[in-house]
């Protein structure tokens, strides 16, 4: 990738964005130096050309910077254009030129896809890693997650910053049978030349508790004896990775925990009447995980993992119609040790003023903006860049934001038992359905019969009858949709007849009567304030 000139550099200033939601976008050619933070590129299903021009365009002399010229208008001319906005309907918000505020706006790009996939906005992916998640012709979301991991698992190097921040992720690709996992995975390790069997930096042995992690990656110490000079970098690849996740499970295990140490430092340890045991090591994990559905993916990621390790993981959804090119494809291998680099008070600045507004806006950003600054340094350490850049950081961010949309849909589990994992998944199901037909994305049963229909109701204002289109969830279509039938029998009825006596649910009825089971007409809706 051709390094950015010094005189096109990117100030925080020039990355202020405009605010807009039903803005008319056309694109125009995006260079490396400059940065896309258009919030309608967030919906994108396919990546379109590269991250930026041709070398012999980028080496081309860029012309000299000239002095701003006032406009009466409140937008602001930047160094390259990157989004032309017709009709705006709001004015540039510009803030404190020391941070920067985003205002992105994701869908659920699902159609008919049962698995909910949310695809990656081409924005998101930075620098050489991105052209290699390109290059794998495998659906962008989880070709990039998988190449982060297995970078950081080489171990990347932080020269100088803050002395806490690490630069190893935990990553999962999320999808149902036959849909790509494996082949994602597999690529991804050819690409980065790590798909020997006896690379130093990946190991496959499944995990099957606590101490089995400790052995893998450390062993049986003396009392008193001092950390290794050297701690080595391992990416734990597992393509099953409900294996561990179900051992995860296994009461009174601590192997929740030993990860969670793992994720945030270099050392974990247990003692018992046989010993002590610890591991020294800076630890990545890419697993693909088994999930049809968010609900099937809830009863992976239970109670056992909501306590802190599911908030650790970056996800990938996959869709369940990726076409791969099995035959005509051939790995462009390119190995790059990971460069030495540091995280700067800017991007801080960044990812703080992106946290702070979220949490104005009374939203939840958990670890997201350690995501970020982990997938900066990731990144910046494999463009080879000496610290992390703003353009660099905005694409961490955007990225984040990312991961703050799937986890709308893919939530950790919080039932304890069936009757009440059937119960959030009813809910969660028809919340989505239903916000679905609001935005305009109705989720489809099959080619022809919508989930949510709207039904012509009569009702009174003023002693005058009207009529309104009322939106209802066809409940045996959704059923039908997620398996609760085969899954869960007869109690699929009794659970929604619950909800319904207890006024979570509405029920359309013939007579009105909600309470009366026999009056209803199959269709339900579910309360505004659920």
């Amino acid at each position: 990738m051709a390094p950015v000139p010094r005189d096109m550099s990117i100030t925080v200033d020039d990355l202020v964005v405009h605010r807009h939601r039903r803005a008319r976008v056309r694109h125009t050619p995006v260079e490396h130096s400059s940065v896309d933070l258009d919030p309608e590129a967030l919906v994108a299903t396919a990546w379109e050309g590269p991250l930026h021009k041709p070398e012999a365009e980028a080496a081309a002399p860029a012309p000299e910077p000239t002095a701003p010229t006032p406009q009466p208008t409140p937008e602001r001319k930047g160094a390259t254009p990157q989004v032309v906005v017709e009709e705006l309907p709001s004015t540039l918000d510009k803030r404190d030129d020391s941070t920067l505020f985003y205002d992105y706006t994701c869908n659920l790009d699902q159609g008919n896809d049962k698995n909910y996939y949310l695809s990656m906005p081409d924005d998101c992916a930075y620098g050489w890693l991105g052209d290699l998640a390109r290059d794998t012709h495998c659906p962008p979301g989880p070709a990039y997650v998988s190449l982060l991991a297995l970078y950081a698992g080489q171990g990347v190097t932080i020269s100088s910053g803050e002395p806490t921040q690490r630069a190893t992720i935990y990553v999962s690709l999320v999808g149902g049978v036959h849909t790509g996992k494996s082949v994602c995975m597999e690529r991804s390790m050819r690409m980065l030349g790590m798909g020997e069997d006896d690379n130093p930096f990946v190991e496959t042995t499944v995990i099957a508790s606590d101490r089995g992690l400790l052995q893998t990656f450390g062993g049986k110490v003396e009392p008193g004896a001092p950390p290794p000079a050297i701690i080595p970098s391992k990416v734990l690849v597992l393509d099953e990775f409900r294996e561990l996740l179900g051992k995860t499970a296994v009461q009174n295990s601590t192997l929740t925990s030993t990860l969670c140490k793992l994720w945030s430092g270099n050392r974990a340890g247990a003692s018992d009447k046989q010993g002590k045991y610890a591991a020294y090591v800076k630890l990545s994990i890419l697993g693909n995980l088994k999930a049809d559905d968010p609900s099937e993916f809830a009863e992976m990621f239970g109670v056992s993992t909501s306590s802190g390790l599911y908030d650790r993981f970056i996800f990938a959804p996959f869709p369940t119609a990726w076409k791969f090119d099995f035959e005509g494809w051939l790995p462009r291998v390119e190995t790059r040790p990971p460069s030495p680099t540091k995280f700067t008070i800017q991007a801080g600045q960044m990812s703080t003023a992106w946290a702070t507004r979220l949490r104005e806006e009374g939203e939840d950003v958990g670890r997201l903006t350690e995501h970020a600054k982990r997938v900066a340094l990731i990144t910046a350490s494999a463009n080879r860049e000496p610290e992390v850049t703003p353009e660099c950081m905005a694409a961490a961010l955007r990225f984040a934001e990312w991961q703050r949309q799937i986890r709308k849909a893919y939530r950790a589990g919080v039932a304890t038992t069936p009757e009440a994992q059937l119960t959030c998944d009813i809910m969660d199901a028809m919340d989505r359905a239903q916000k679905a037909h609001e935005a305009g994305q109705p989720l489809m049963a099959n080619k022809h019969d919508p989930i949510v229909v709207e039904i012509e109701e009569d009702y009174m204002v003023d002693g005058e009858s009207r009529t309104r289109m009322v939106p209802w969830v066809h409940f045996r279509l959704l059923a039908t949709k997620h398996g609760w039938y085969k899954k869960t029998g007869p109690m699929v009825t009794k659970v929604r007849n619950c909800l319904v006596l207890d006024n979570i649910i509405l029920a359309r009825s013939r007579t009105g009567e909600q309470h009366n089971l026999r009056t209803h007409t199959g269709f339900y809706r579910l309360r505004s304030t659920c």
